[in-house]
């Protein structure tokens, strides 16, 4: 037999349901998740032009700034850059990874020549971009030996940062314009740095040294104000308060500190939130002195800036405590299932709501369905989804078993193969549900196996390491071939075979097609697509030909270790996917509304009638007075009791033929020229004048000619409903 190995998986079990028309830049490609991505989960349109965070990552906040002409608070964390107002409002993302951001570590803001300003370690880099996150923001330096730390000299047009790489901090000009200048050599790491314009001193903090330093502008008249013996320990950001000579920072262990910002007097500890939050890098002072805003692990405080009271949680940071992996959907009830591993592992589900992709947050409700501590649930290492029995399948490589559950976590967990049946890493688990077949890959026997998804019969080995298996990962199924996909990790590979373990492996891509590290895969069968998350050197999610013809594309770069892979089929890219979407051709509809699909609801005239339906609202009133007029009986009979008795019953017919009557007059008059006629050349005002003139006429009951009036009016009213088509 045959065999493979390593770490995948294949999400949608019932890909059939899930029929994608795509190509990239000529048919409408599917809707993109990926997780990863720094502890996220992320929907991407079908160009990868937008990005909507489904959970969120904040990591945990560092190096902060003060806008102090608009009162905000910014900080950075790791691929955001965020702010607040200093109440705690209007919480929001500046920019983030999508931007070109990969590390953060320091932010200065500039709200004069509206700029933020930030260092990125990483990238080695100091970056600038637009205060209100538009646009796309630039490295303006880089080379930088791991930045930290930045603040902004607006009154002299310079930028400062820290540099931990040599031990310095440099000068550049705001514009970005020119080589960086080094002003002072700092003898230890630099993290947080402050500039004091007004009176032209440099500020730092000098973690390893446990010191708090400053320099005049230039880099002279260096001396250190605070030191290891005054509190200064692992200290981290530091902030001004010029009008009134203060120095605010944070050691990284939690305690706020406050002491004169020309190094007299004594310390003043603030606030010390290490107890709940161990770990505090960034701090910003109020315009007006009164407040300061620090980060925590998981929060931003607040509190006053003498200390007096506690401190409060301004932002509460910790809705996304999650490192989600693999990914499994149910469009109809419109649940996104993830498996979790830290802080507690397991297999969780969030909510979702469709709508149109647009770079916004759209964290649902999220609840645990499986988790270790209950269900023993702790290593997902592949998870299906089979809607026609709403029951989860996944993979745990550390309890080496596959097994399913509800889609809801009711019930028990039920063992479907463990160990016993020669499982020792299973991971990648992929559903076949027609079939009824589980496949999956177990990484330290280095095999592909498939077994029946109800647990019967032992599982057969379709391809091996004696086929040439290394490190196998992303198992992928298509059932309308009978073919299985995966990717090497090791080698740098895209490979298929035969879903039934028979012939040789096919390689369709490798290194030099531009595969690093393939993570994931995802099949578009219907049109021919292969989708890979390759992690490597390439961090894009890469677009192919199934058959391996062709050149692969990058369809998203810029990605930060994107991870597991999820394709929703969504026909008119509208961020509606079909199964949700009614009109799933028109992207202008997600349901057939009074017009149907492919049809605006539109009201032209604002008759409170949508175009499409106009024909029709005339015919029907048309119909409703012809019948009317039918039901009219004479009163001139020589019988006057008889003659009595019929006015008196016919007297609200007679009141809701000149409503409708009048009704029918100004609409139709009102929309002469928006009616759809059954022939261009007829007169359709001519006939509406005569049907309406004659049933005028035929409301007369008491003339001897009555039924030969009543006879025309229906007539005219027909000759007028004729003259409209039925649509």
């Amino acid at each position: 037999m045959h065999n493979n190995l390593a770490i995948s998986f294949s999400l949608l079990s019932y890909l059939g349901c899930f029929l994608f028309s795509l190509t990239p830049m000529a048919f409408a490609e599917p809707q993109i998740y990926l997780s990863g991505q720094g502890s996220t989960i992320a929907r991407y349109p079908s160009d990868g032009s937008n990005r909507d965070e489904i959970l969120q990552s904040y990591y945990v906040p560092n190096y902060a700034a003060v806008d102090r002409t608009n009162s905000r608070f910014y900080w950075g964390a790791a691929q955001k850059i965020m702010r607040c107002a200093f109440d705690g409002s209007n919480f929001e993302i500046v920019f983030d990874h999508l931007d070109g951001l990969s590390n953060v570590t320091g932010v200065a803001v500039d709200p004069v020549n509206g700029y933020i300003f930030w260092t990125d370690y990483y990238a080695s880099s100091i970056w600038r971009g637009n205060i209100d996150g538009t646009g796309t923001p630039e490295a303006i330096y880089t080379g930088a030996s791991s930045p930290v730390g930045i603040d902004v000299d607006t009154d002299n047009g310079h930028i400062y940062w820290g540099q931990q790489g040599n031990a310095r901090i440099m000068r550049g000009n705001i514009s970005g314009l020119g080589t960086p200048t080094q002003i002072t050599a700092t003898g230890g790491g630099v993290t947080g740095v402050a500039v004091d314009s007004t009176n032209e001193k440099l500020y730092w903090a000098n973690f390893g040294g446990q010191t708090l330093d400053r320099s005049d502008l230039d880099g002279n008249n260096n001396e250190t104000l605070f030191n290891n013996g005054d509190g200064v320990a692992a200290s981290a950001g530091i902030s001004l308060d010029i009008a009134n000579g203060l120095l605010y920072w944070v050691n990284a262990n939690g305690i706020i500190y406050r002491g004169n910002s020309d190094g007299s007097g004594a310390l003043t500890q603030l606030f010390d939130v290490s107890a709940t939050d161990s770990t505090s890098q960034g701090v910003g002072v109020s315009p007006d002195g009164t407040q300061i805003l620090f980060t925590g692990d998981v929060n931003i405080y607040s509190g006053a800036s003498d200390g007096s009271g506690t401190a409060s949680t301004a932002v509460n940071l910790s809705n996304a405590p999650y490192t989600p992996g693999y990914l499994a959907i149910d469009v109809s009830s419109r649940e996104l299932f993830f498996s979790d591993s830290f802080p507690s592992a397991g297999i969780k589900k969030v909510d979702l709501e469709f709508e149109a992709i647009t770079s916004g947050i759209l964290e649902g409700t999220i609840s645990t369905l499986f988790d270790n501590a209950t269900d023993n649930v702790t290593d997902v290492s592949g998870l299906a989804y089979d809607s026609s029995s709403d029951l989860l399948y996944w993979s745990d490589s550390a309890t080496q078993k596959i097994q399913r559950g509800s889609n809801d976590g009711t019930g028990a967990v039920t063992d479907l193969y463990d160990n016993g049946d020669g499982l020792t890493f299973p991971q990648d688990l992929v559903l076949d549900a027609d079939a009824d077949l589980l496949y999956w890959i177990d990484a330290n026997d280095v095999t592909i196996l498939r077994a029946n998804a109800d647990g019967t019969g032992a599982p057969t080995v379709l391809f091996q390491a004696a086929d040439g298996l290394t490190n196998p990962r992303g198992l992928a199924l298509d059932p309308s071939s009978d073919m299985i996909y995966w990717g090497d990790i090791t080698d740098d590979l895209i490979l298929r075979a035969n879903s039934d373990g028979t012939g040789a492996i096919t390689t369709l891509w490798a290194a030099a097609d531009g595969i690093s590290n393939p993570d994931s895969i995802q099949l578009d069968a219907e049109n021919g697509k292969i989708y890979i998350s390759d992690s490597g050197a390439e961090d894009a999610l890469l677009v192919g030909n199934m058959d391996g013809t062709g050149a692969l594309e990058a369809l998203i770069t810029g990605l930060s270790a994107p991870n597991r892979l999820l394709l929703l089929a969504d026909a008119d890219d509208d961020g509606y996917p079909d199964g949700v979407d009614q009109c799933e051709s028109d992207s202008a509809k997600t349901e057939p509304g009074d017009c149907g699909c492919g049809v605006v609801d539109a009201d032209t005239n604002s008759n409170s009638i949508s175009d499409c339906l106009i024909n029709a609202d005339a015919k029907d009133r048309i119909a409703t007075l012809r019948s009317l007029v039918s039901s009219l009986k004479w009163t001139g009979t020589p019988n006057k009791k008889r003659n009595k008795k019929r006015r008196k019953a016919q007297k609200s017919t007679l009141v809701e033929i000149q409503s409708i009557h009048d009704e029918l007059d100004s609409t139709m008059t009102t929309n002469l020229n928006s009616y759809t006629l059954a022939s261009p050349s007829l007169n359709l005002s001519k006939r509406l004048k005569k049907a309406l003139r004659k049933t005028r006429r035929a409301k007369k009951t008491k003339t001897s000619n009555f039924k030969k009036r009543k006879k025309q009016a229906k007539k005219t009213l027909l000759k007028l409903n004729n003259a409209l088509t039925d649509s």
